[in-house]
């Protein structure tokens, strides 16, 4: 999919895909909607390989290594903090509200990279053009 629409549509996608179905999981009441946002969640999980191809097609040599090794080393930080910040706000609030918090964070993370997106051209290009 990344082949066909270019990696910035993708990566806007899953980020929507993200935000919504995850707001979705935090206020249903019904168990049969939650599963299927669930499942929805998951297929945004697959997209993230747009991620990958931005950081290594997109980007110029001489500063590639240096943005893959700061996505790594943000990666790390988050895997070991997220379950801390989730488990705090769990003991603080509800599991829903916890995760519509969770949720509402991808919701602006979506709206401020589609700003950037649109504002830069990134939304119609396909064709790798480097970045420095």
């Amino acid at each position: 999919m990344v082949d066909k629409v270019g990696p910035y549509k993708v990566l806007l996608f899953e980020m929507l895909l993200f935000a919504v179905t995850g707001l979705v999981m935090a206020v249903t009441g019904s168990v049969l909607v939650f599963w299927v946002a669930a499942a929805l969640y998951t297929i945004a999980e697959v997209f993230n390989l747009s991620q990958a191809v931005l950081l290594t097609e997109e980007l110029d040599e001489s500063i590639r290594a240096e943005a893959m090794a700061l996505d790594s080393a943000l990666d790390q930080i988050l895997r070991f903090t997220s379950p801390l910040l989730a488990g705090l706000l769990v003991s603080i609030f509800s599991p829903a509200i916890a995760l519509g918090i969770f949720m509402s964070l991808y919701l602006i993370g979506f709206m401020v990279m589609a700003v950037i997106a649109l504002r830069h051209g990134l939304w119609h290009r396909h064709k790798s053009t480097h970045l420095a």
